[in-house]
């Protein structure tokens, strides 16, 4: 990401640090279309630029002031230059590591911020899937997951909802009826 990549309400994702091989060499290099844009820039997506995320820049940038380091970059060494996605994973699998979790890798970390932040928090599934920048099918099938302590959960919105003066949800105010369809069969034998 480059400093010119926030916006004052939101964050600009459209570009992302690829490598290949020259010369037996691996090259990083930057490319201005995500992954999910295979190769076709569509402009990318936005993801909210929070209250905690606007304290966390503001605090990379006047430790990068301080240093007087001068990058376009955000997250970026003492010279300027870009921190490798090579080194970007190791450090945030080792960071996991030290604080005792189980999810190691970039992946891991999007699927727990859609299925253990966003989903609770009632975030709809296009909204989640735009900010992760996939589709709805795919943020539904490989990355929205129930909580572990998911039945505690379901039973508590139950029970409050037990606990209205307006009863149940399923209380007989709140039953539609509706018509009865006979089956096909039944009026195909009824007309014989």
């Amino acid at each position: 990401m480059k400093w010119a990549d926030i916006l004052e309400k939101s964050i600009h994702i459209h570009a992302q640090q690829l490598t290949k091989t020259e010369n037996g060499k691996k090259v990083y290099y930057y490319d201005t279309c995500t992954k999910n844009e295979k190769g076709i820039s569509q402009d990318g997506r936005e993801f909210p630029l929070t209250k905690k995320i606007a304290e966390l820049l503001a605090e990379i940038k006047s430790l990068q002031e301080e240093l007087h380091i001068d990058s376009e970059f955000i997250f970026c060494h003492e010279d300027g230059d870009w921190i490798k996605t090579n080194a970007y994973e190791t450090f945030l699998r080792r960071l996991c590591q030290s604080k005792g979790f189980q999810v190691t890798n970039n992946h891991a970390l999007r699927m727990s911020l859609n299925s253990n932040v966003l989903l609770p928090m009632g975030v709809s599934v296009a909204d989640r899937a735009a900010m992760l920048g996939h589709s709805i099918q795919t943020n539904l099938m490989f990355y929205s997951f129930a909580q572990k302590d998911y039945l505690d959960n379901v039973r508590e919105l139950l029970d409050s909802q037990y606990k209205t003066s307006q009863g149940t949800l399923g209380g007989p105010q709140n039953v539609i009826h509706f018509p009865k369809k006979e089956s096909p069969e039944l009026l195909i034998s009824q007309q014989f």
